[in-house]
């Protein structure tokens, strides 16, 4: 059965060492210092020095790492709110052109690293009968064979969906268990031999194989990395994380905040 805003359960995790403190209060855990050099790039709309904005959309976001910087010009500027997820900051898509992009991705893990990309963001379409998918995050370059992403895939169950293109398709993998409809974040990992994703902390799916052979033109928010953007996505995005691969303990901890993000 879809889960739809399910409470977060530790136990899913086969872990149980997160306190209810630690869960009502976010504060209380720091990424850096939490992850430390396995912490490889995070955007956060709550961090509103690293965001330029005026007039309600965005221009620029950097990353609290390493200063990764998407932009976004004219029409294609998502907007920008203090207060739309949850009482906290929100950069938000539109659904039909707003997108930023960063040129090359350099910074970003390679086909050969192992990595994960956490997500905390608000996912408004509705399902989609004939099915389609729709980009939060990615990078790569023109071709479905050769670029990754994260997103959401519409059908009759809106799903968290993750892809790797191995040069000559994309294999491509959703969760089984979540209805990805509003607020939720999701665990998509890239493993040396393929990719897995978990959805609000429950079980993490079995792996489906892929080889990664990924360009290395573009990385985008909210849009798919072809020349000409397309597939946006509608709703908000108050985080992205970029990892190294992760201890239960600290995949744990990392969820158990997230979770106390969605939730307030």
């Amino acid at each position: 059965m879809a889960r739809k805003h399910g409470f977060f359960r530790p136990h899913v995790l086969g872990l149980t060492a997160i306190s209810s403190t630690t869960l009502r209060d976010g504060a209380k855990y720091n990424p850096q210092q939490a992850l430390g050099s396995k912490l490889l790039a995070w955007w956060d709309a709550d961090h509103t020095d690293l965001i330029t904005q005026a007039g309600g959309v965005v221009s620029a976001w950097a990353d609290r790492v390493q200063g990764l910087t998407h932009t976004a010009s004219g029409a294609g500027q998502p907007a920008y709110s203090t207060s739309g997820f949850a009482g906290r900051p929100v950069i938000t898509g539109d659904g039909t052109g707003t997108f930023m992009t960063r040129a090359g991705t350099t910074g970003l893990p390679t086909n050969s690293d192992q990595f994960e990309i956490w997500t905390l963001f608000d996912q408004t379409l509705a399902t989609d009968g004939g099915g389609s998918r729709r980009y939060l995050f990615a990078w790569g370059g023109q071709g479905t064979q050769v670029h990754l992403m994260t997103g959401v895939t519409r059908s009759a169950t809106n799903r968290g969906r993750v892809t790797a293109g191995n040069g000559t398709t994309a294999p491509t993998l959703n969760d089984a268990v979540v209805d990805l409809t509003g607020r939720h974040f999701q665990r998509s990992v890239f493993t040396a031999t393929g990719i897995k994703v978990a959805v609000d902390g429950f079980a993490m799916s079995a792996e489906t194989a892929v080889v990664r052979a990924i360009d290395t033109l573009r990385s985008r928010i909210f849009a798919n990395t072809t020349t000409t953007p397309s597939e946006f996505w509608q709703g908000g995005l108050a985080a992205i994380l970029v990892t190294s691969l992760l201890t239960d303990g600290e995949a744990a901890a990392l969820t158990a905040w997230l979770s106390s993000r969605r939730s307030v």
